[in-house]
């Protein structure tokens, strides 16, 4: 059975926004900015109250934003070692094993068409709750799929 969604603290959500604020201003050559200082600093309260696999899980999805402004080349994923992976991801979402989904992406993210692995990244934070960080992901799989000329839903 999967965990409803919704089990993440609000002192991670809180952390979260930070992140992905503070990304973004990354992104857009501002990490050095005056506004990013204050995301920084208005992030400290709640990544003190975090749990230490919050504090993992935070960290992960910081890593995670990177596939986004950074992402990794179009493999055209093919063959039996990709059947496998994408079976085992599969076995992990079916058993709501979300943060196991969020490693095994990370270890396999060359193995994956970068839109699926958007995607399957989109359904994992989902499933965790974080539904802001997971619409980040489905956007990302939808433009790579606009760009790619591919019309059908990620």
């Amino acid at each position: 059975m999967l965990p409803p969604p919704g089990l993440l603290s609000v002192n991670y959500l809180a952390f979260a926004r930070q992140v992905r604020e503070l990304h973004r201003l990354e992104v857009a050559g501002l990490g050095d900015s005056a506004e990013a200082d204050a995301v920084r600093e208005a992030s400290d309260a709640p990544w003190y109250a975090l749990t230490k696999d919050e504090k993992d899980r935070a960290g992960c999805l910081s890593g995670d934003l990177y596939s986004i402004s950074d992402p990794v080349p179009d493999r055209r994923a093919v063959g039996p070692l990709f059947e496998a992976r994408l079976t085992v991801v599969n076995e992990a979402c079916g058993r709501g094993d979300w943060d196991g989904v969020l490693a095994l992406l990370r270890d396999w993210e060359s193995d994956f068409p970068p839109h699926m692995l958007a995607h399957l990244r989109g359904t994992a934070w989902q499933g965790l709750g974080d539904v802001e960080s997971a619409a980040l992901f489905f956007e990302h799989a939808r433009r790579l799929r606009e760009a790619a000329g591919d019309d059908r839903s990620a």
